[in-house]
């Protein structure tokens, strides 16, 4: 006997080997399984087909109410009878294939693109599809606002951010001074040995006691710099005679009194992308005993150019000159040993120039800056002494911003003679606060010498009638910007 099996919603009949089947009996099997299978699969089209074929009494049908196939035990005996059949096991020789649920073809509907935080400020029109609020941009400092500096050539910031700058640096140093009085008295009083008396300071007057007249000649004329009429002075002198009023200066030069020395440097800004143009007029001020004076210092003009190196790592680099015309006067020299590396703005008898370039990256809470430069000082008056001066500058700088109020700068300054600079192989360290205020920058500091040569090679430095340079300076600034 031929058994049905279900294969993807149908049947097919296998006929075992050797068996033979007529075609009514395997049409009539056929019609019955279809009939089966078509009831199940619809109940509606299944009962129109048992009525059409009368085996169903339509005066006794129910209205359709579940579309799920009815239960068993309401279907005619002879269904029955025939689903017990199809429930015999079928061969196991025969596999039938897996029925597969068809998926379906259409994919969901893009979401619209959802507005989320931007890493940068803002929104973004990408990523998450829900919608986030947007995140306000936080502040943060421009870079190189807060980069004024005391000692060290600081990197101008962005143009945007300061446009006109002006203020004011002050500078009070307690120093040993010479009396110049008793030097000028000393003139007065040897009218002949003035010229000598001037040159005095500078050479070893230590040295003259145990010297004949003819090497304290050679010792003046060894002074480099000098004039043809000071040298003809020097010659017309007899050494050996003048040793004792010589020693006398030496007793002078070697008692020197307390002093206090005072700057005044206002200057005004002006900045046109890329360039910074300051003028500054240092006005100097010098007290000793009932000897006191104010006059001004050589007039500067700077010109520094800055550039950003990269924006998002806040580089920025700079480069310069600084030019020092001899407008000073006489007593203006008492500066130039407040610090030797401010010595072009003070020494009157000298043409200044500084050729300088700096660097500086400002990490918004922590900003280093630093700057490398060559100065020459050009004797343009009467009594230079050397006649040029050439040193190497340097300068590094670390400023702590933990805020846009307050910060702190700590910087190492100094220089390295290169002709006829010996005065300015000297190192400093300074430190101080600097405030920021509604566009106005007051700051304060102390300035202290780490290095400085012999004190006998200060003394000879263009007549400078001082003993030794400060040993600290005091420091205070009010900047503005805007």
């Amino acid at each position: 006997m031929a058994l049905p099996h279900r294969v993807s919603g149908g049947y097919h009949v296998v006929v075992p080997s050797g068996c033979c089947v007529s075609p009514a009996g395997v049409f009539g099997q056929w019609s019955e399984m279809l009939l089966v299978n078509m009831f199940k699969r619809s109940t509606v089209m299944g009962a129109w087909v048992l009525i059409g074929c009368g085996l169903i009494d339509v005066t006794q049908a129910k209205p359709f109410e579940d579309p799920s196939p009815p239960a068993e035990s309401e279907l005619p005996d002879w269904l029955k009878k025939r689903l017990r059949d199809r429930d015999v096991p079928a061969d196991p020789d025969v596999v039938a294939p897996p029925i597969v649920t068809p998926q379906p073809t259409t994919s969901p509907p893009e979401l619209p693109p959802q507005e989320v935080p931007d890493p940068h400020g803002g929104v973004s029109t990408e990523g998450s599809p829900a919608v986030a609020a947007e995140v306000p941009e936080m502040p943060s400092i421009t870079p190189f606002k807060l980069g004024k500096l005391f000692s060290v050539r600081a990197v101008p910031p962005p143009v945007d951010v300061q446009q006109i700058g002006f203020g004011v640096d002050f500078r009070i140093s307690p120093v040993r001074a010479v009396a110049k009085a008793q030097i000028q008295n000393l003139k007065n009083d040897y009218p002949d040995l003035s010229e000598v008396i001037e040159l005095a300071k500078e050479v070893d007057l230590e040295l003259i006691e145990s010297k004949s007249g003819e090497e304290i000649e050679a010792m003046f004329l060894s002074i480099n710099g000098l004039s043809t009429e000071e040298k003809k002075a020097i010659q017309e002198v007899d050494f050996e005679a003048s040793k004792e009023t010589l020693l006398l200066v030496l007793e002078v030069a070697q008692d020197p009194e307390d002093a206090v020395t005072f700057s005044i440097e206002p200057f005004v800004s002006f900045s046109i992308d890329p360039l910074t143009t300051t003028l500054v007029v240092p006005l100097a001020g010098f007290v000793l005993g009932d000897d006191s004076s104010f006059e001004f210092g050589n007039l500067m003009v700077d010109l520094r150019f800055a550039h950003d190196v990269s924006e998002d790592l806040r580089w920025r680099v700079a480069y310069g000159a600084s030019f020092f015309a001899p407008t000073g006067t006489s007593r203006s020299d008492a500066l130039a040993l407040n610090n030797p590396l401010e010595a072009p703005r003070w020494l009157h008898r000298y043409l200044g120039m500084e050729f300088y370039s700096a660097a500086g990256v400002d990490f918004e809470y922590l900003l280093l800056q630093a700057d490398v430069g060559l100065s020459s000082l050009i004797g343009v008056r009467d009594g230079a002494r050397p006649q040029n001066s050439v040193y190497f500058r340097y300068g590094f700088a670390v400023t702590a911003t933990p805020g846009d109020i307050i910060s702190l700068d700590l910087e190492l300054s100094g220089g390295v003679g290169i002709s006829d600079a010996r005065a300015f192989d000297v190192h400093y360290f300074t430190g101080g606060l600097r405030f920021h205020l509604a566009g106005i920058q007051p700051a304060v500091g102390v300035q202290i010498p780490l290095y400085l040569p012999d004190r006998t090679v200060f003394g000879s430095y263009s007549g400078l009638d001082f003993a030794s340079p400060a040993a600290i300076n005091v420091l205070a600034q009010i900047h503005a910007a805007f």
